[in-house]
């Protein structure tokens, strides 16, 4: 589990650079406004997330140029704000989620297990 939640650690971090459409609107959600569909369309984002990052770190491998890594990373946001908003979900409410889930244990086994079906 430690290594799912590194790998979306880097997915985070490149999400979180992702602009918001919505700059204006707080998509704070509590604990308990996290529904079984809230969770499942994250962990659904997140496995998306998480195939674009490492196809995107295999790719930055072969890349020497500053211009072209920053087109790439250009293109692996557009990428991955695209696969989250696919689910339902927000750039926030995504960003939301994986911060509760750093420290909510409950809610990490939650996803992890709907990662795993």
């Amino acid at each position: 589990m430690k290594r799912l939640f590194a790998t979306l650690s880097f997915a985070f971090v490149v999400a979180a650079s992702l602009p918001s459409f919505a700059a204006n609107e707080t998509t704070e959600m509590s604990a308990d406004q996290l529904t079984d569909q809230v969770v499942s369309s994250y962990a659904e984002a997140a496995e998306q997330v998480v195939s674009i990052s490492k196809d995107y770190q295999s790719k930055l491998e072969s890349i020497s140029d500053e211009e072209q890594a920053k087109a790439l990373m250009a293109e692996t946001q557009k990428e991955m704000a695209q696969a989250i908003e696919a689910t339902g979900l927000s750039i926030e409410e995504y960003n939301n989620v994986f911060r509760q889930a750093r420290e909510d244990k409950e809610l990490q086994k939650k996803i992890s297990n709907m990662i795993n079906e």
